[in-house]
């Protein structure tokens, strides 16, 4: 009994955790195509900072000297022979260093573009799941509001061959089933709609089962990814100053050549060259001050961003607390429309009341619980964009 109890505990947090909300998320990180795309841009970052941190190839040279013309050394020419040289340019390590330092700061930038994609990836997951679900249960209200009116047309039918009823009363339901039926088509297109956004979300067509939509509890405030995105974009700027504030030191190259003479000794020769910064007030200094200007401009743009995120979110936080108070009063709506129509059905089992009367009260309520489940579902919108700050 007790294994028993504990298997029964066991499923049921499986079922759980295994929710079809859950199921799609999953499945959309995994199967994404922009996500593969990120990854691999993401590891490219780091062979590109490898390459940076290295030396250039060596240069390797063989030629023939031959002051007459020939094609080969002559021997009563002395300055006729055969030429090999090498030379090597050679980068600071410190600009190499922060060279690297700069492809690794743009990878670090694309995994924050790709945290904030998945956030957004979420958000639009969650949006289209919710109204894909809650589809189903407008479209359960207008079903019971399009069966019932039928019914009661077909008891208004039933009358008008006795006489207890006029032909104005059955053309008055006709126009409310077709109005019915008209917005049941309307959600039927919504949902196909949210399914195929769903589709693309995840990258690939997937079966969306039906289930309850499950109750999305608000987040706290963390922080925004946009963030993210930009204090990252700010620090590659960083790293990019601190390159070009060392661009300008000389860079070297090393050369030597040996000249194998057939008359005559070879000849050794050994040198270096050194890059002088002549032009740096025109060339080096003037990407350290861009760099100068871009670092102000993205430090302005990142505490614009953490305000307008933090008042984006207080936003949702506002809207939803209004649209609760809005559920709570419709509930209350809802109540005391039903003790409406008990009282309703009362006279007009007495034919104190005209079937217009009940009708419009019947399709008052239903109206009311359609609009109940829309808020419910706008409720649970806003919970799933305010899940991008979390």
């Amino acid at each position: 009994m007790v294994w028993f109890f504990f298997l029964f505990l066991l499923l049921s947090f499986s079922i759980s955790f295994n929710s079809e909300l859950d199921r799609l998320l999953r499945l959309a990180l995994r199967e994404n195509p922009k996500i593969k795309w990120y990854e691999n841009k993401i590891k490219s970052f780091e062979f590109s900072a490898k390459f940076y941190q290295s030396l250039p190839n060596p240069y390797f040279g063989f030629s023939i000297t031959s002051p007459s013309g020939r094609l080969l050394p002559y021997y009563y020419e002395p300055m006729s022979g055969y030429r090999i040289s090498i030379s090597q340019r050679f980068i600071l390590p410190l600009k190499r260093y922060r060279l690297s330092q700069v492809e690794r700061a743009k990878g670090e930038l694309l995994r924050e573009e790709l945290l904030n994609f998945k956030k957004q990836l979420e958000v639009s997951l969650k949006v289209n799941y919710y109204r894909y679900q809650y589809s189903f249960l407008v479209e359960d209200e207008l079903m019971k509001i399009v069966s019932f009116l039928k019914k009661l047309r077909e008891k208004v039918r039933e009358d008008y061959r006795y006489g207890r009823a006029n032909l104005s009363e059955i053309l008055f339901l006709d126009s409310q089933i077709l109005s019915f039926e008209e917005e049941l088509y309307g959600v039927l297109r919504e949902r196909k709609r949210a399914l195929y956004k769903i589709y693309s979300l995840v990258g690939k067509r997937v079966e969306v089962r039906r289930e309850e939509p499950e109750v999305c509890s608000f987040p706290e405030y963390r922080l925004s990814p946009k963030v993210l995105v930009v204090a990252s974009k700010r620090e590659l700027e960083r790293r990019k100053l601190s390159y070009y504030e060392v661009l300008h030191l000389p860079d070297f190259t090393f050369s030597s050549y040996l000249m194998l003479r057939v008359s005559r000794p070879s000849l050794l020769s050994l040198g270096i060259l050194v890059s002088v910064p002549i032009y740096y007030k025109g060339r080096e200094l003037m990407k350290v001050l861009e760099s100068k200007e871009r670092l102000l401009a993205l430090s302005e743009l990142l505490n614009y961003q953490e305000r307008v995120s933090l008042f984006d979110y207080k936003s949702l936080r506002e809207q939803r607390s209004e649209l609760l108070r809005e559920v709570k009063a419709l509930e209350e709506e809802i109540r005391k429309k039903e003790e409406e129509i008990k009282a309703i059905n009362l006279l007009y089992s007495y034919k104190k009341e005209t079937l217009r009367e009940v009708v419009r009260t019947y399709t008052s309520l239903f109206s009311l619980k359609l609009k109940l489940l829309k808020l419910k579902g706008e409720v649970d919108e806003l919970c799933a964009r305010a899940s991008y700050y979390y």
